[in-house]
């Protein structure tokens, strides 16, 4: 009798081990789960920033820098052309 006993008492206590176990292990793998969604979005963030914040300055200093030196505004005219080497010579002015 005492061996039925035993054995359905070890049995209940494996089965709240496994138990513990079974929710340790859950609540592991959602914090995984967490932590891989914002390593995903933080490496979208960053590739933004680091491709796309030099384009924005690149293309905004370019952009006030042809308005400076007054190239693109009038289109190509024959009369009031500039060639690269005046747009170079007036940008080395100007810094």
């Amino acid at each position: 009798m005492e061996s039925t006993s035993n054995i359905e008492m070890d049995t209940l206590a494996l089965t709240r081990e496994n138990n513990r176990l079974l929710t340790e292990n859950n609540q592991l793998l959602k914090k995984i789960v967490k932590n891989a969604r914002m390593g995903f979005w933080f490496k979208v963030l960053l590739y933004l920033v680091i491709f796309g914040l030099p384009l924005i300055f690149y293309s905004f200093f370019m952009n006030s820098l042809s308005s400076m030196l007054g190239v693109g505004a009038q289109g190509v005219d024959s009369n009031n052309s500039t060639t690269l080497t005046d747009t170079a010579n007036n940008a080395k002015q100007i810094l």
